[in-house]
């Protein structure tokens, strides 16, 4: 994975880690200036700091250690995908087993990097964030079909409702001057037509009914704290 595949804006990518280890808080982060990327690094250590954390702030980016003091990864991980789920979550973990790691990522987790091998964390982050950025256009363009369908279906309503208006305006008129006129060729003429307008009104309501009236596109659910 390429710095080129992430676009990033001038801003600093903002990275909030759990973890109680000064020194693995640095090693991470050292770690993480080999993305290439400008990262700004939040650490907190205990549930109080990190819920405070993922509801008040926007980030670009979680990283968890799996097992703190008073606090565990997979905690974590339930809060972020509750508050942020469109936000990557990434264990870096000395501790994470094979079967503890396949559980992580069925709850939602994006990845792991053991601490041993540190070396993987900046591609597994870029990783990350080019998927979360692929899957935010994803949103938007869906977003975007739905406003569409719903302009068209707005202006299909209203094309609907003039054309209704105006065919019975028509029909009535000519009811009033088929009632009125007292030459029979003209009477014939004028039903003969009436009987034309009538037709195509009930070929309007039926192409209506028919394409008009289809189910819409749902939205897509949003994350509460990611950014694109």
């Amino acid at each position: 994975m390429k710095q080129s595949d992430v676009a990033q804006s001038d801003r600093s990518l903002r990275a909030l880690l759990l973890e109680d280890s000064a020194l693995d808080v640095e090693l991470v982060t050292e770690a993480l200036a080999a993305t290439g990327l400008a990262v700004t690094v939040h650490n907190v250590v205990d549930r109080a700091d990190f819920s405070n954390a993922v509801r008040e702030t926007s980030w670009d980016l979680i990283l968890a250690d799996y097992v703190l003091p008073a606090f565990d990864g997979l905690s974590a991980l339930s809060l972020a995908r509750e508050l942020c789920p469109d936000t990557p979550f990434i264990f870096v973990s000395g501790t994470l087993g094979e079967e503890v790691a396949v559980e992580a990522l069925k709850r939602g987790a994006t990845d792991y990097v053991l601490k041993q091998r540190l070396e993987r964390l900046p591609t597994t982050v870029l990783r990350a964030l080019s998927e979360a950025r692929a899957r935010a256009e994803q949103q938007r363009t869906q977003e975007a079909l739905h406003r569409l369908l719903e302009e068209r279906t707005a202006l299909l309503h209203e094309l609907d409702h003039r054309v209704k208006n105006n065919l019975q305006l028509l029909l009535s008129l000519l009811g009033i001057d088929i009632r009125q006129t007292r030459n029979r060729e003209v009477r014939e003429a004028l039903g003969y037509m009436k009987q034309r307008l009538q037709a195509l009104a009930a070929a309007h309501r039926d192409l209506y009914d028919g394409r008009g009236r289809r189910g819409s596109m749902r939205r897509p659910s949003q994350g509460a704290c990611a950014r694109s």
